[in-house]
């Protein structure tokens, strides 16, 4: 338990201080989460779940949360507040359209069959041009673009926590000369994460 709570805890920080408190209970981390185990084959990816909680092929809709974004003041100003937004409502978009794209129903009141789906984004990385002023500024964050993506799995209705995974995604840095950043890394992680749990949640469908 005490791997767990080093794991998570940074990653109930995001979610529930930082806007899903005022509609959704606050997890104890102690008594809420003391059961996980971890799903070691799903390395790297950290992936935890709840022993006994309803499998993910009973669930038939599904809500999305608006996405939270962590950022220490150490990653304050390396990307705009203009730019985490949009990032923000284009995961939330994205999960939302993979999903229906897989015939699966998203909906906006929980149904007894409703699987809830809370993601926050932290460490996010976009890599700058060499000469632009911005790499300049920043020195040692010149770097490789991408994204650490937490994510909590829970029943809509009662507000239990099934799962609970994290993944940390890194891009190709971009050594040309355009003077301008790019979020190129962190979308396709976006892209990639959003597709790969609506197949998930396909695959338990047909067994």
């Amino acid at each position: 338990m005490q791997v767990l709570t080093r794991t998570l805890a940074i990653f109930l920080t995001v979610l529930f201080m930082f806007g899903c408190t005022s509609q959704h209970k606050q997890l104890n981390l102690t008594e809420d989460l003391k059961d996980f185990v971890q799903d070691k084959s799903k390395l790297p990816v950290l992936v935890y779940t709840r022993p006994g909680a309803a499998e993910l092929k009973t669930y038939h809709s599904f809500m999305v949360d608006p996405i939270n974004v962590y950022r220490t003041e150490k990653e304050e100003g390396l990307i705009s507040d203009n730019d985490i937004n949009r990032l923000k409502y284009q995961f939330q978009q994205k999960m939302t359209n993979e999903l229906k794209k897989a015939g699966l129903p998203v909906v906006d009141i929980a149904q007894a069959d409703t699987l809830k789906i809370s993601i926050a984004l932290s460490d996010l990385r976009a890599p700058v041009s060499l000469s632009s002023e911005t790499a300049t500024a920043i020195g040692k964050h010149f770097e490789l673009g991408g994204v650490t993506i937490f994510a909590a799995f829970s029943h809509a209705k009662t507000e239990s926590v099934v799962a609970v995974v994290m993944e940390r995604s890194r891009g190709k840095s971009m050594l040309m000369d355009n003077h301008t950043s790019s979020f190129s890394d962190i979308e396709a992680a976006m892209d990639s994460w959003a597709k790969n749990v609506s197949l998930a949640v396909v695959e338990a469908h047909k067994n």
